[in-house]
């Protein structure tokens, strides 16, 4: 019984990962990666603290894996990679309700379940 449980699971979230939305063209994902790029360099607190070359490399990198992010839920995942570089709590990557909205699912009829994809 565990392991027919385990199997449901394993089913169902990667049908969930399959139904992730792709809106976004791969010029869109890097207008997005630089304008996030820009606004730090312009607006962030601590970029005092940031080490110049370091990001500036790290911009660069991202821009091929946003390009070849299969769907919108991983470029937002990318993103959420060159934020963390920053290091603070304040600054944050945001998901659309297109995609936010399919992450998690919780209701199956009158069971409650969460699937969490990450």
């Amino acid at each position: 019984m565990k392991s027919f449980f385990s199997l449901i699971l394993l089913i169902t979230g990667l049908s969930l990962q399959a139904q992730m939305p792709n809106t976004l063209s791969p010029q869109q994902k890097v207008y997005g990666l630089s304008k996030f790029w820009q606004e730090v360099n312009y607006n962030f607190v601590f970029y005092n603290r940031v080490d110049r070359k370091e990001w500036d490399s790290l911009y660069q990198a991202m821009i091929m894996e946003v390009q070849a992010s299969p769907n919108d839920y991983e470029y937002y995942k990318k993103l959420e990679q060159i934020c963390a570089y920053l290091e603070d709590g304040h600054t944050n990557i945001y998901y659309p309700q297109t995609v936010s909205e399919k992450m998690m699912t919780t209701m199956f009829g009158n069971y409650l379940v969460v699937f969490n994809q990450f």
